[in-house]
């Protein structure tokens, strides 16, 4: 251990005499090699394990060496270098002395450290190699301080010489111009004089010079202080044009405020504090809304009227009528009476949240010119002519209107029935998720949903159910144009006497769609259709992803679609399936001539049947188009299945219609990439 120790020591000296050889060094390197030597030697002595008494004594002395050598280290001129240069001789030799001296002092206090302290450990090698260094310090000072003598003694013997040198030049000088001052005198006086009268003349150019660029600034000076004078005043009619608008605009704001208050005030009133409306205040000739503001029902009502008069009139725009879930209905047999009655050309009503039944006409009836008006979750029930109608005039269309999440039930029952829900002339006014459930009477036609004359409407998730009629439609369109169905569904509708169609179109409807539409289980009295389009100016409707399933018609053909005369339509992705005739034929499409350029394609013809006449199934066809000869029809990734038993009945089509890859038997099995378009046929 104690070896170890005195290894150490001795490295550290080592490191430290061969750092300082003193002929070519870094101050700042050899600096950081001897603090980092140092750190090295205390880690040492402290990570030692022996003895308590020569560990603390051995603390002692490291604790001494570092204390010295940071003395050592922190003095600052020690070790700046930035005053002497290696082309600097004598400073240079110089500076070597000194630092050579305060080197000598630090191995002075080292040794003398070592010598004092009593340690169980021989230290003579140590102190001999400090004796050691000390001396070649020593004699390197001393030659140091012999070089510096030389080396002044040299430079005052120069400066000497420099002396000498001076003194004689300027006694020749001296001499010189003594005997030269005799005859230039005079010239050298003119040539002076000359030069002197040249230089006051380039002088008063000076002065002249700057006299006018003075005079020059003083203008440009002048003529910036006008500028700024100009700005300022500028400036100032900005400021007072600024502060009129601040004031007119904060006119403004309180006129803004002002009439924000009287509106919150209004609305507050209006919504706020509403209007109840009780039996005693229809008595016996309705009640009248004359302002834009809340009503609401504050019981349930029963109207008995004198007289044909409605039992609520609305007649002001923004009016909201509330049902509050009670109830409004006539309590006589009084005729034409409609239970909710709204005048022309209004905009922005709405009739909400409750139940209107047992009216002699309309439950609701909406007149010409109205805009924005809504029906929200109101049930009508069992209104004799009309569940609800919007009616809109040529020159006054009702616009922009919608009935929404409604329920109409009984309604068109009594000898003048026609229509559930009727939209005539009507732009962009929507149904949606409504249902229409058990209208009609078997003794008199009947249309679920009507639309006459209306552009750009739409029903979508409308559904019509157990709706009778003589003759019934459950959804009828006329001269309607770019409308759309969407979800809409006819599920076992029928007629008693008379045709039924799902959704029938006729009267030259153009630019129609119906899209995931349903006719399920209808039943016709004599025809039935699930689709049926007409007139030779219905043009560019499409009908895709539809399903027409299990119609039936009692005494008449039945067709699945039915396609008569009009033009230029597509059917696509579209479901015919299971549909019969009880007497006569049964057809998943049928075209009636001159019914031309439509396409069908991606569509499934399935089981559609009719009646069967001397053991064969020749009423039955998938798709029947006889065709005239300017008919011309493209039929295209079709498949008609088992729509009865004869293979040419699932496609039968003219010559002269295109049947786009032709027509493939079920199994055929050669010649099939041919037929990417073909139409699918299969009997058994």
């Amino acid at each position: 251990m104690k070896t170890k120790m005195l290894k150490s020591l001795i490295f550290f000296f080592l490191i430290f005499k061969s750092c300082y050889a003193f002929q070519n060094f870094s101050i700042e390197e050899e600096s950081q090699k001897i603090y980092g030597i140092a750190q090295q030697f205390a880690h040492l002595i402290f990570q030692e394990d022996f003895e308590k008494l020569e560990q603390e004594k051995l603390k002692i002395l490291s604790q001494k060496i570092i204390e010295h050598y940071e003395q050592f280290y922190s003095e600052e001129d020690f070790w700046t270098d930035d005053q002497w240069s290696p082309t600097d001789t004598e400073t240079l030799e110089i500076t070597k002395t000194r630092k050579s001296k305060k080197i000598l002092q630090l191995l002075c206090c080292i040794k003398q450290d070592l010598e004092n302290l009593n340690v169980n450990c021989d230290f003579d090698p140590i102190i001999n190699l400090i004796n050691e260094c000390c001396t070649q310090i020593q004699n390197q000072i001393t030659n140091l301080q012999i070089n510096i003598n030389q080396n002044f003694n040299n430079t005052f013997t120069v400066l000497a010489d420099i002396k000498n040198t001076i003194t004689e030049c300027c006694a020749d000088l001296h001499d010189l111009i003594e005997s030269l001052s005799s005859g230039i005198t005079f010239t050298v006086f003119q040539f002076v004089s000359g030069d002197f009268t040249t230089i006051f003349t380039v002088l008063a150019d000076i002065k002249l010079t700057l006299t006018e660029c003075c005079a020059q600034n003083q203008r440009n000076f002048n003529n910036t202080f006008t500028v700024l004078s100009d700005i300022k005043n500028t400036i100032t009619a900005c400021c007072a044009q600024n502060q009129t608008n601040f004031n007119n605009t904060f006119t403004v704001l309180a006129d803004i405020k002002e009439t924000l208050t009287e509106c919150c005030a209004a609305i507050q009133n209006n919504f706020c504090n509403p209007t109840f409306i009780s039996n005693a205040d229809l008595g016996a000739t309705g009640y009248n809304i004359n302002t834009g503001s809340l009503y609401k029902l504050a019981e349930d009502i029963v109207y008995f009227p004198a007289a044909p008069s409605n039992a609520i009139n609305i007649n002001a725009s923004g009016a909201t009528l509330d049902l509050q879930c009670f109830s409004l209905s006539q309590g006589n047999l009084v005729p034409n009476v409609n239970g909710i009655f709204v005048s022309p050309n209004l905009s922005d009503v709405t009739i909400e949240n409750g139940m209107i039944k047992r009216f002699s006409r309309a439950g609701i009836s909406v007149q010409s010119g109205n805009t924005r008006l809504l029906v929200d979750n109101v049930e009508t029930f069992s209104c004799d002519v009309r569940g609800t109608e919007f009616q809109g005039t040529v020159a006054t269309p009702v616009t922009e209107s919608l009935i929404k999440d409604c329920t109409l039930t009984n309604c068109c029952r009594g000898a003048t029935g026609d229509f559930v829900i009727s939209y005539s002339v009507c732009n962009r006014c929507n149904i949606y998720n409504t249902k229409l459930n058990s209208n009609g009477i078997s003794t008199h036609s009947l249309s679920v949903v009507r639309m006459t004359d209306c552009i750009t409407c739409k029903a979508n998730k409308v559904k019509t159910k157990n709706n009778t009629g003589t003759s019934t439609v459950s959804f009828d369109l006329q001269t309607t144009s770019t409308s759309i169905l969407k979800r809409c569904s006819s599920r076992t509708d029928n007629s008693t006497t008379g045709n039924y169609t799902g959704i029938l179109l006729s009267n030259n409807c153009s630019a129609n769609e119906f899209t995931r539409c349903k006719a399920i289980a209808n039943i016709g009295g004599t025809t039935c259709f699930g689709f049926r389009i007409t007139g030779t100016q219905s043009l560019a409707n499409i009908i895709s992803d539809s399903l027409i399933s299990r119609n039936i018609a009692n005494n008449g053909d039945m067709a699945g679609i039915q396609i008569d005369a009009a033009n230029r339509g597509t059917i696509v992705s579209t479901i015919v399936e299971n549909n019969r005739s009880v007497t006569t034929r049964g057809m998943g499409l049928n075209v009636i001539s001159p019914g031309t350029e439509w396409e069908v394609k991606r569509s499934q013809f399935i089981r559609n049947t009719g009646s069967v006449t001397a053991g064969t199934s020749s009423n039955s066809f998938g798709i029947l188009d006889p065709g005239a000869s300017t008919s011309v029809n493209l039929y295209s990734h079709n498949y008609a299945f088992l729509n009865g038993t004869l293979a040419n009945n699932q496609y039968a089509i003219a010559t002269n219609t295109s049947m786009a890859g032709g027509i493939v038997d079920s199994g055929t099995t050669t010649g099939l990439p041919a037929f990417s378009w073909a139409n699918l046929r299969v009997v058994t």
